[in-house]
This record gives C-alpha cells, structure tokens and sequence, in this order.
C-alpha cells in the first residue's frame, strides 16, 4: 500500500510538472541524433527533413550527432542557415566548435539554455549544475541513464567479489534497451546519482537516443525537482523530436506526417516515475512487454 501511494504521489506531480508551459516559440524542438540511422546518406534525415517543412521550426536545439561523419558538417551547416538554432556535440561530431562559435549560455526568448559540453568520458562539472534554475541543460551523452535503465551495464573487474555483487546486481536492474554502449565510457551508477545535486527545476536534454530500431527513442522522468529526457531520431520507425513548450514527444513517419503515439508509466529503481513513449506501430508490442516484464 505504501509504494502504491507513493506511485500515486509521484504521478500528480509528473502531471503537475510536465503541464507547465515554457516561454520558447511555437514549433520550438529538441532534435536528437539528427543524421538519423547509421550509414545514412541524407544530410540531414529524410523523415527529418521532411518534418521541418511541414512544421517550419521557429527554434531548434540539436542534441549532438548532426551528421555521422565530421567533414560532412558543411552540407548540415549549409540545409540549416536560415533556421535560428543552437547545437551540441556528439562523439560524431568531432571539432565542432571549431566550425560554428562555442557558447555555454544563451538566453532564447527569456529562457536560459546551458551546454554541458563534455567528452567521451562524460566528464565534466558537475558542481556547476548546482547554480543552475530553470535551465534548459543540453548534452548528447545520456549520462543519467541510470534515471530510466540498467542497460547497458558497467562490466565488472576480475576479482570474485565482483564478479558476485555483479550478479547481485542484475537481480535488482531494469533491462530497458535505450541508449547503445556510452562508447566504452564508464556508466554514473545510482548511489552517485543520488549524491549529485542537479540545480532546481531544471530540463535536461540528451539527445542519443532512437539511433536504433529495437530500443524506445524518448523517456522522461522527474527527479529531485528536476526534468530528465532523451530523444532522438534513426530508428525508422519511432523517429521523434521534443516540443520545447510542452516537453512531448513529436513522432513522425518518413514523410514528416506527424503520427499518433502511446505513452506508459513505470516507476524506476529511484523512486522516479518514468514516462516511456512509442509510436503505435506493431513493431513497438516487443518493447511494451519487455517494459511489462522488467518492471512488473
């Protein structure tokens, strides 16, 4: 009864949370992954593409990977110059800031929006995060990955005890397929989640999600205070962007028509609500089992 109540209370003030609207534009979007599926040859996505011209943007922030390979910024760079928008780098990226101007912070339409630029260790300063309040954070690397899944793992050293707390471990994990390996980086387990102070009432953005077919391509959660979200495109199927204003989900097919979309609710190994969604598709039944299975 009591964690039913608990469930309860975190539910209200999701729904409490995520009602409020934001001072950005109307057709204000988080893109993430923009060069959509790997080996892709349009620059950028076609389903992408096809989406913005059916839903002329007036602001866009990009969550890193623009195009799969570095020398090819100059054609992105080309297809967005008349659009207003800010970006981060991905670990496709490569020097990005050497090709457009580095910013930290930027004030849009009397919201603020901070780049947590970091490298492929994931590291940076999170002292920083501290000072920050209603802030939209921006990064590619979904470093608190542990808000929404155990997957994937920190593999464990070479000595017995760890290989058995390991074991341990997985008994208490949830197996949601979301981002892909962090690139051999190590993973920001929970206990030093818990121990990070994320600033207050802040949205953080992490745009490596939705870059393959079999794993969901947008979670959200609340945690201490705080909005946590990933997004992205290159599943070909469940292909979204986030509306800035309302911090939902926008699915679309690869002609840009915007399509209907389900959302369900979990709650994660933090005492966190977790908001899942995928488009309604026959392909999307595997991950809502695997969602009922891990998490029932």
């Amino acid at each position: 009864m009591k964690n039913y109540i608990n469930f309860l209370t975190l539910a209200f003030f999701f729904l409490v949370i995520t009602n409020n609207s934001y001072s950005l534009e109307k057709n204000s979007y988080f893109i993430g992954h923009a060069y959509g599926y790997h080996g892709n040859l349009d620059i950028p996505d076609k389903s992408l593409s096809n989406f913005l011209k059916k839903n002329n943007p007036n602001f866009i922030i990009f969550g890193g990977d623009l195009t799969e390979k570095e020398e090819n910024f100059e054609i992105f760079k080309n297809y967005f110059k008349n659009f207003g928008y800010l970006a981060v780098r991905g670990n496709h990226d490569g020097e990005l800031f050497k090709k457009i101007p580095f910013w930290r912070y930027k004030k849009i339409n009397g919201y603020s929006v901070y780049n947590l630029d970091m490298n492929e260790d994931m590291i940076f300063e999170k002292k920083n995060l501290i000072k920050l309040s209603n802030t939209i954070i921006v990064q590619h690397y979904i470093w608190y990955l542990r808000l929404f899944s155990d997957l994937p793992h920190n593999l464990p050293n070479s000595t017995m005890i760890e290989k058995i707390n390991y074991k341990i471990k997985l008994f208490n994990s949830i197996q949601i397929p979301i981002a892909n390996s962090m690139y051999n980086s190590k993973i920001i387990e929970r206990n030093e989640i818990k121990k990070i102070n994320f600033g207050k009432d802040n949205i953080y953005l992490a745009g490596d999600c939705g870059a393959f077919k079999d794993r969901f391509s947008y979670a959200k959660t609340i945690f201490k205070s705080n909005t946590f979200i990933c997004s992205g495109i290159g599943s070909g199927w469940a292909n979204n962007v986030v509306n800035l204003n309302t911090l939902e989900p926008i699915f679309f097919d690869i002609d840009g028509n915007i399509i209907n979309h389900e959302c369900k609710e979990t709650l994660g190994r933090l005492n966190n609500l977790v908001e899942f969604c995928l488009p309604i598709d026959d392909r999307a039944d595997g991950l809502w089992d695997l969602l009922k299975k891990e998490t029932s």
